[in-house]
């Protein structure tokens, strides 16, 4: 397949104009279809709050998660660690939540979806809501999605993934040791039935990476070579490369299986303390992932959102920047064949006044425009700052509103 073809014509301006039109007419036929009370149960849901990260907008298809990983910060955010049960919303009640998120557009321009950022989407308890979640996105939204799981995946959910209809889906299998699963991971499935579960999706033609998050410092280093070839032998499309967050009560868990973790204290800028989450700098080991990733033969990938992008393009043969604007950082790895920054959508300074005046109102007095940066001086006490979140999104840039 030859990637030429780019969306970047129908990004930008159109892309935002579409997206909100078809927000407004989903949000009038959903509200024709669900009765008050579950407008209200959707509408104080986080779904229908939180902002995206960079990998997207966290879908949570279940709370909390079975496997009970020793490196999990799940607690820490609230949720539960050691037990799972499928999320409240039902099917139609989730896609009324994010469709009254101020910050989320609907369609392929618009917001990533992450699910499985703290919970197992795949665990028999949860896998049909997942598929209910999905099919949501396919009939209605159209958004790019991603999945992470450690589960066990029977054919007939991979079967059941390859047959969605409308949605873009690409799976993130995490494995991040060979040899320490069972006192890492108790209660999550083996590595080799991982792999098993990214070798059944990449024969359905589902894409499908190597998640290696979190990396470990003084656990992973020399189990770095066996786990890129066992991921590339299993057929991955490549592998997104991560770093670790601890709190008191991680550093405190993985002290308990002997793991030395002097090695990971002495790289922190921060002091550890209660349950606050801190990341572990890790570039030197990230930097060893990716060489290693190399001579494998795996694609590389600092961040998700790359792995959503780079599965579009293999499956459509169409180029689009990424959503998480990770281009504009050093999170891009240089050699991915996306080239977000050459199919960014086009611009002039009569598209930013039109996309102001639609989001807020107002048109600014001054724009000024960079490679990935748009400043607009706009006459004004405060604006609501999800503006710049949706401005992003559509465009690919970061605009950056001055007031006065």
């Amino acid at each position: 397949m030859a990637f030429r073809e780019s969306l970047s014509e129908i990004g930008g301006l159109i892309a935002l104009k579409r997206a909100l039109a078809l927000k407004k007419a989903l949000v009038k036929s959903l509200e024709k279809e669900l009765e008050s009370w579950r407008q209200r149960k959707a509408r104080g849901d986080g779904h229908a709050k939180r902002p995206p990260r960079p990998c997207g907008l966290t879908v949570h298809t279940c709370v909390g998660c079975p496997f009970s990983c020793l490196y999990c910060y799940i607690e820490e955010l609230g949720f539960p660690r050691g037990r799972a049960h499928p999320y409240a919303l039902s099917g139609s009640e989730w896609t009324y939540a994010i469709l009254m998120n101020p910050r989320f557009l609907p369609g392929v321009w618009g917001t990533y979806l992450a699910f499985g950022s703290v919970c197992e989407p795949l665990h028999g308890d949860c896998t049909g809501k997942t598929l209910e979640y999905l099919h949501e996105v396919g009939e209605k939204l159209g958004n790019l999605c991603q999945l992470s799981t450690k589960s066990s995946v029977s054919d007939e959910v991979v079967k059941n993934l390859a047959r969605l209809k409308g949605v873009q889906v690409n799976v993130l299998v995490t494995v991040i040791t060979l040899r320490h699963h069972r006192a890492l991971e108790p209660s999550a499935p083996s590595p080799e039935d991982r792999f098993d579960t990214l070798r059944k999706l990449r024969r359905e033609g589902v894409p499908a990476f190597l998640f290696l998050r979190p990396l470990i410092p003084g656990l992973v280093e020399d189990e770095l070579e066996d786990l890129m070839n066992e991921a590339k032998r299993a057929g991955a499309m490549g592998v997104v490369i991560g770093g670790l967050r601890v709190s008191e009560r991680i550093l405190r868990r993985l002290k308990t299986m002997g793991l030395n973790t002097h090695i990971i204290e002495e790289k922190l800028l921060k002091e550890v303390g209660g349950r606050r989450l801190i990341d572990v700098p890790s570039s030197n080991l990230k930097k060893k992932a990716i060489e290693i990733a190399e001579e494998v033969g795996l694609m590389p990938l600092r961040s998700a959102c790359c792995a959503t992008t780079f599965s579009y393009m293999l499956k459509t043969g169409k180029r689009l920047p990424c959503a998480g604007l990770c281009f504009t950082s050093q999170l891009c790895y240089e050699k991915c064949p996306v080239k977000c920054k050459e199919h960014l959508p086009p611009v002039d300074k009569e598209d930013v006044k039109e996309a102001l005046n639609l989001l807020l109102g107002k048109r600014p007095d001054k724009i000024e425009i960079e490679e990935f940066r748009i400043v607009a001086h706009l006459k004004a006490d405060k604006v609501n700052k999800t503006v710049e979140t949706l401005f992003n999104t559509a465009f690919r840039r970061r605009l950056y509103l001055k007031l006065h």
